[in-house]
Protein backbone atom coordinates (compact mmCIF):
# COMPACT_ATOMS: atom_id res chain seq x y z
CA UNK A 1 0.00 0.00 0.00
CA UNK A 2 1.40 3.26 -0.82
CA UNK A 3 0.30 6.43 1.18
CA UNK A 4 -1.53 8.95 -0.73
CA UNK A 5 -0.55 12.57 -0.36
CA UNK A 6 -3.66 13.49 1.67
CA UNK A 7 -2.59 10.48 4.79
CA UNK A 8 0.90 12.09 4.07
CA UNK A 9 -0.37 15.42 5.41
CA UNK A 10 -2.89 13.91 8.02
CA UNK A 11 0.85 12.45 9.26
CA UNK A 12 3.00 15.91 9.07
CA UNK A 13 0.14 17.88 10.73
CA UNK A 14 -0.07 15.10 13.56
CA UNK A 15 3.97 14.73 13.88
CA UNK A 16 3.80 18.26 14.61
CA UNK A 17 1.34 18.22 16.93
CA UNK A 18 3.16 15.45 18.39
CA UNK A 19 6.20 17.44 18.65
CA UNK A 20 4.96 21.07 20.03
CA UNK A 21 3.76 18.62 23.09
CA UNK A 22 7.21 16.57 23.34
CA UNK A 23 9.20 20.31 23.30
CA UNK A 24 6.43 21.50 25.97
CA UNK A 25 6.96 19.05 28.02
CA UNK A 26 11.10 18.82 27.87
CA UNK A 27 10.70 22.60 27.89
CA UNK A 28 9.02 22.48 31.01
CA UNK A 29 10.97 19.46 32.77
CA UNK A 30 14.37 19.92 31.07
CA UNK A 31 16.70 22.84 32.35
CA UNK A 32 17.82 25.66 29.90
CA UNK A 33 20.57 23.75 27.81
CA UNK A 34 19.81 20.33 28.42
CA UNK A 35 17.78 19.46 25.37
CA UNK A 36 21.23 19.88 22.94
CA UNK A 37 23.86 20.46 24.87
CA UNK A 38 24.65 16.47 25.91
CA UNK A 39 24.69 16.06 22.70
CA UNK A 40 27.08 18.09 21.46
CA UNK A 41 29.33 17.55 24.28
CA UNK A 42 29.30 13.69 23.90
CA UNK A 43 29.63 14.32 20.07
CA UNK A 44 32.73 16.43 21.09
CA UNK A 45 34.36 13.84 23.46
CA UNK A 46 33.29 11.25 20.35
CA UNK A 47 35.75 13.61 18.10
CA UNK A 48 32.19 13.75 15.76
CA UNK A 49 31.63 17.21 13.72
CA UNK A 50 28.45 18.33 11.60
CA UNK A 51 30.34 16.47 8.41
CA UNK A 52 29.65 13.16 10.16
CA UNK A 53 26.37 14.06 11.46
CA UNK A 54 24.60 15.50 9.20
CA UNK A 55 24.71 12.24 6.88
CA UNK A 56 23.97 10.21 9.69
CA UNK A 57 20.41 12.11 10.07
CA UNK A 58 20.13 11.79 6.19
CA UNK A 59 20.24 8.10 6.30
CA UNK A 60 18.30 7.80 9.42
CA UNK A 61 15.61 9.39 7.57
CA UNK A 62 15.27 6.25 5.46
CA UNK A 63 13.75 4.72 8.83
CA UNK A 64 10.69 6.18 8.00
CA UNK A 65 10.53 4.42 4.43
CA UNK A 66 7.46 1.73 5.88
CA UNK A 67 5.23 5.04 7.18
CA UNK A 68 5.66 5.99 3.39
CA UNK A 69 5.03 2.65 2.29
CA UNK A 70 2.26 1.17 4.38
CA UNK A 71 0.87 4.37 6.79
CA UNK A 72 0.90 4.03 10.54
CA UNK A 73 -0.03 0.71 10.69
CA UNK A 74 3.36 -0.39 9.57
CA UNK A 75 4.76 0.54 13.02
CA UNK A 76 5.33 -1.65 15.23
CA UNK A 77 7.73 -3.72 17.21
CA UNK A 78 9.47 -4.91 14.27
CA UNK A 79 9.85 -1.34 13.17
CA UNK A 80 11.23 -0.17 16.58
CA UNK A 81 13.81 -3.12 16.55
CA UNK A 82 14.92 -2.66 13.08
CA UNK A 83 15.05 1.21 13.40
CA UNK A 84 17.05 1.02 16.76
CA UNK A 85 19.54 -1.63 15.21
CA UNK A 86 20.26 0.69 12.02
CA UNK A 87 20.40 4.06 13.98
CA UNK A 88 22.56 2.34 16.48
CA UNK A 89 25.16 1.16 13.18
CA UNK A 90 24.45 5.21 12.17
CA UNK A 91 25.83 5.92 15.24
CA UNK A 92 29.03 3.95 15.83
CA UNK A 93 29.81 4.42 11.67
CA UNK A 94 29.97 8.19 12.32
CA UNK A 95 32.07 8.16 15.15
CA UNK A 96 34.45 5.76 13.37
CA UNK A 97 34.60 7.42 9.98
CA UNK A 98 35.17 11.09 12.21
CA UNK A 99 38.24 9.46 14.12
CA UNK A 100 39.67 7.72 10.91
CA UNK A 101 41.77 10.89 9.74
CA UNK A 102 43.27 10.88 13.45
CA UNK A 103 43.90 7.28 13.21
CA UNK A 104 45.92 7.64 9.75
CA UNK A 105 47.45 10.61 10.94
CA UNK A 106 48.63 8.79 14.13
CA UNK A 107 49.72 5.38 11.80
CA UNK A 108 51.51 8.42 8.96
CA UNK A 109 53.27 10.78 11.72
CA UNK A 110 56.92 9.63 13.05
CA UNK A 111 57.45 9.00 16.97
CA UNK A 112 57.63 9.04 19.35
CA UNK A 113 60.85 7.53 19.72
CA UNK A 114 62.34 9.58 16.32
CA UNK A 115 60.85 12.41 15.63
CA UNK A 116 61.44 14.34 12.24
CA UNK A 117 62.99 17.54 11.36
CA UNK A 118 59.07 18.45 9.76
CA UNK A 119 56.45 16.89 9.03
CA UNK A 120 53.72 14.57 11.01
CA UNK A 121 54.74 13.40 14.26
CA UNK A 122 53.30 12.49 17.93
CA UNK A 123 55.13 12.88 21.18
CA UNK A 124 53.92 10.98 23.82
CA UNK A 125 55.23 11.10 27.64
CA UNK A 126 54.96 12.70 31.02
CA UNK A 127 53.45 16.33 30.30
CA UNK A 128 55.61 19.52 31.66
CA UNK A 129 55.57 22.98 32.17
CA UNK A 130 56.21 24.94 29.25
CA UNK A 131 59.28 26.87 29.00
CA UNK A 132 57.66 29.84 30.23
CA UNK A 133 56.16 28.05 33.68
CA UNK A 134 52.56 28.55 32.61
CA UNK A 135 50.04 26.59 33.18
CA UNK A 136 46.07 26.42 33.40
CA UNK A 137 43.62 26.84 36.15
CA UNK A 138 40.66 24.39 35.71
CA UNK A 139 37.91 26.30 36.53
CA UNK A 140 36.13 23.52 38.67
CA UNK A 141 38.67 22.93 41.62
CA UNK A 142 41.60 25.18 40.44
CA UNK A 143 44.07 22.65 39.86
CA UNK A 144 46.84 22.79 37.65
CA UNK A 145 46.57 22.07 34.20
CA UNK A 146 48.00 22.01 30.42
CA UNK A 147 44.40 20.88 29.05
CA UNK A 148 41.43 20.29 30.73
CA UNK A 149 37.08 19.98 30.02
CA UNK A 150 34.65 20.75 32.43
CA UNK A 151 31.14 20.82 31.83
CA UNK A 152 28.28 21.38 34.90
CA UNK A 153 24.82 19.09 35.26
CA UNK A 154 21.51 20.29 36.52
CA UNK A 155 18.94 18.48 38.21
CA UNK A 156 15.46 18.27 37.59
CA UNK A 157 12.45 16.30 39.14
CA UNK A 158 10.43 14.55 36.32
CA UNK A 159 7.01 13.54 35.99
CA UNK A 160 6.43 9.96 35.60
CA UNK A 161 9.20 9.00 37.85
CA UNK A 162 9.46 9.14 41.80
CA UNK A 163 13.53 10.66 40.92
CA UNK A 164 14.64 13.43 38.72
CA UNK A 165 17.28 13.25 36.29
CA UNK A 166 20.62 15.46 35.62
CA UNK A 167 21.16 17.11 32.89
CA UNK A 168 24.28 18.43 31.29
CA UNK A 169 23.29 22.37 30.04
CA UNK A 170 26.85 23.30 29.51
CA UNK A 171 30.50 22.75 28.38
CA UNK A 172 33.99 24.44 28.26
CA UNK A 173 37.69 23.39 26.53
CA UNK A 174 41.08 25.04 27.16
CA UNK A 175 44.57 24.12 26.23
CA UNK A 176 47.97 25.90 26.66
CA UNK A 177 51.37 25.41 25.59
CA UNK A 178 53.37 22.24 27.50
CA UNK A 179 56.37 20.05 26.73
CA UNK A 180 56.55 15.85 26.19
CA UNK A 181 59.22 14.29 28.01
CA UNK A 182 62.30 14.68 30.17
CA UNK A 183 64.93 17.19 30.68
CA UNK A 184 66.82 15.96 28.35
CA UNK A 185 64.73 15.32 25.59
CA UNK A 186 61.68 17.42 26.17
CA UNK A 187 59.34 18.39 23.33
CA UNK A 188 57.85 21.59 23.01
CA UNK A 189 53.74 20.88 21.79
CA UNK A 190 51.47 24.18 21.12
CA UNK A 191 48.03 22.42 21.01
CA UNK A 192 46.03 25.15 19.68
CA UNK A 193 42.98 24.01 17.52
CA UNK A 194 43.75 20.26 18.77
CA UNK A 195 40.83 17.88 19.33
CA UNK A 196 40.98 16.90 23.10
CA UNK A 197 40.47 13.10 24.23
CA UNK A 198 40.62 13.42 27.87
CA UNK A 199 37.15 11.14 29.15
CA UNK A 200 36.84 7.42 30.00
CA UNK A 201 34.87 5.82 26.59
CA UNK A 202 36.25 8.88 24.10
CA UNK A 203 37.86 6.73 21.28
CA UNK A 204 41.56 7.31 22.83
CA UNK A 205 40.54 5.51 26.38
CA UNK A 206 38.45 2.27 26.22
CA UNK A 207 37.70 2.36 29.94
CA UNK A 208 33.84 1.62 30.52
CA UNK A 209 32.30 4.28 31.79
CA UNK A 210 29.33 3.47 33.80
CA UNK A 211 27.57 7.04 34.80
CA UNK A 212 24.48 8.34 32.20
CA UNK A 213 24.95 9.95 29.27
CA UNK A 214 22.71 12.55 30.41
CA UNK A 215 25.11 13.72 33.56
CA UNK A 216 28.23 13.75 30.70
CA UNK A 217 30.07 10.87 31.94
CA UNK A 218 32.37 10.22 34.94
CA UNK A 219 35.21 12.66 35.68
CA UNK A 220 38.75 12.94 37.40
CA UNK A 221 37.02 15.54 39.46
CA UNK A 222 33.45 16.45 40.43
CA UNK A 223 32.10 19.91 43.00
CA UNK A 224 28.70 18.86 43.72
CA UNK A 225 26.01 21.55 45.12
CA UNK A 226 22.73 20.86 47.06
CA UNK A 227 19.75 22.80 46.73
CA UNK A 228 20.22 25.81 49.09
CA UNK A 229 23.57 25.32 48.96
CA UNK A 230 26.16 28.52 48.26
CA UNK A 231 27.31 28.12 44.74
CA UNK A 232 31.35 28.72 44.87
CA UNK A 233 32.20 32.19 43.57
CA UNK A 234 34.62 31.32 40.80
CA UNK A 235 31.54 28.80 39.09
CA UNK A 236 29.16 31.35 38.18
CA UNK A 237 28.30 34.63 37.48
CA UNK A 238 30.31 36.84 34.55
CA UNK A 239 33.58 35.58 35.09
CA UNK A 240 32.55 31.68 35.35
CA UNK A 241 33.83 29.47 33.21
CA UNK A 242 30.19 28.61 31.94
CA UNK A 243 28.08 30.90 29.50
CA UNK A 244 24.82 29.16 30.26
CA UNK A 245 22.87 30.80 33.14
CA UNK A 246 22.89 28.40 36.07
CA UNK A 247 20.32 28.31 38.62
CA UNK A 248 21.43 30.55 41.37
CA UNK A 249 18.97 33.45 43.60
CA UNK A 250 19.87 36.79 44.50
CA UNK A 251 22.75 35.20 47.48
CA UNK A 252 24.46 32.79 45.30
CA UNK A 253 22.05 29.47 46.12
CA UNK A 254 21.80 27.04 44.49
CA UNK A 255 17.87 26.46 43.55
CA UNK A 256 18.53 22.93 42.26
CA UNK A 257 21.28 20.39 43.10
CA UNK A 258 24.77 21.08 40.74
CA UNK A 259 26.98 19.05 39.99
CA UNK A 260 30.64 20.81 38.60
CA UNK A 261 32.91 18.09 37.01
CA UNK A 262 36.37 18.40 34.93
CA UNK A 263 38.64 16.27 33.39
CA UNK A 264 42.59 17.35 32.96
CA UNK A 265 45.94 16.53 31.57
CA UNK A 266 47.92 18.39 34.73
CA UNK A 267 51.95 18.32 35.00
CA UNK A 268 53.15 14.69 35.01
CA UNK A 269 50.33 12.69 33.57
CA UNK A 270 51.09 10.45 30.09
CA UNK A 271 49.84 12.69 27.42
CA UNK A 272 50.00 11.75 23.61
CA UNK A 273 50.56 14.66 21.58
CA UNK A 274 49.91 14.30 17.23
CA UNK A 275 50.72 17.28 15.08
CA UNK A 276 53.31 18.62 12.84
CA UNK A 277 56.67 18.95 13.64
CA UNK A 278 57.92 22.52 12.31
CA UNK A 279 61.63 22.92 13.21
CA UNK A 280 62.91 19.60 14.41
CA UNK A 281 66.17 20.56 16.65
CA UNK A 282 67.65 23.20 15.29
CA UNK A 283 67.70 25.27 18.37
CA UNK A 284 67.73 22.15 20.73
CA UNK A 285 64.41 21.78 20.76
CA UNK A 286 61.50 20.06 18.54
CA UNK A 287 58.46 21.77 18.32
CA UNK A 288 54.87 19.91 17.38
CA UNK A 289 51.76 22.47 16.58
CA UNK A 290 48.39 21.16 16.55
CA UNK A 291 46.55 23.47 13.94
CA UNK A 292 46.30 20.95 11.34
CA UNK A 293 43.45 18.95 10.58
CA UNK A 294 43.03 15.68 12.59
CA UNK A 295 45.40 16.84 15.44
CA UNK A 296 44.63 16.25 19.05
CA UNK A 297 45.85 15.69 22.38
CA UNK A 298 44.71 12.22 24.40
CA UNK A 299 45.63 11.48 27.91
CA UNK A 300 47.20 8.06 28.76
CA UNK A 301 50.45 6.18 27.58
CA UNK A 302 51.20 5.96 23.44
CA UNK A 303 50.16 2.13 23.08
CA UNK A 304 46.53 2.60 25.00
CA UNK A 305 45.57 5.64 22.76
CA UNK A 306 46.91 3.85 19.42
CA UNK A 307 45.20 0.75 20.60
CA UNK A 308 41.80 2.31 21.45
CA UNK A 309 41.82 4.39 18.78
CA UNK A 310 42.50 1.91 15.94
CA UNK A 311 39.46 -0.23 17.71
CA UNK A 312 37.43 2.85 17.51
CA UNK A 313 37.98 3.24 13.74
CA UNK A 314 38.46 -0.48 12.68
CA UNK A 315 36.77 -3.21 14.35
CA UNK A 316 33.99 -0.45 15.68
CA UNK A 317 33.37 0.47 11.47
CA UNK A 318 32.95 -3.53 10.76
CA UNK A 319 30.20 -3.38 13.59
CA UNK A 320 28.92 -0.40 12.14
CA UNK A 321 28.37 -1.83 9.17
CA UNK A 322 26.88 -4.86 9.99
CA UNK A 323 24.28 -3.11 12.36
CA UNK A 324 23.75 -0.41 9.47
CA UNK A 325 22.80 -3.44 7.11
CA UNK A 326 20.90 -5.77 9.31
CA UNK A 327 18.87 -2.68 10.32
CA UNK A 328 18.02 -1.51 6.90
CA UNK A 329 17.23 -5.04 5.69
CA UNK A 330 14.82 -4.94 8.32
CA UNK A 331 13.71 -1.58 7.57
CA UNK A 332 13.37 -2.67 3.99
CA UNK A 333 11.15 -5.94 4.55
CA UNK A 334 8.50 -3.72 6.60
CA UNK A 335 8.12 -1.55 3.48
CA UNK A 336 7.65 -3.97 1.02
Amino acid sequence: MVVSAVDLVAYLIGGLIVGGAFWWVLARWVPDGGVTTPYRFHAYQSGVTRRQVAPALALGGLAFAPVAAGGVDAVGLWWALATGVYGGGLVLGAIAVANRPRANLLESATGPDDLPADGPCVVAGPSRRSGDGETLETPVTGSEAVCYSAWVAQYREQPTRSRGTYFTTDFATDRTRFEVGGYEDRVAVDPTGAWLSLAPGSPTNRKVDFEGAATGGSAEREVVVEEGERVPDHLYGPDGPFDGPLPVDGEGRAERPLRFKENAVEPGDAVVAVGEAEAGRAYGETRVTCDRDAAFVARGDYEQVASSLQYATGRALYLAAALAVVGAAGIARLSL
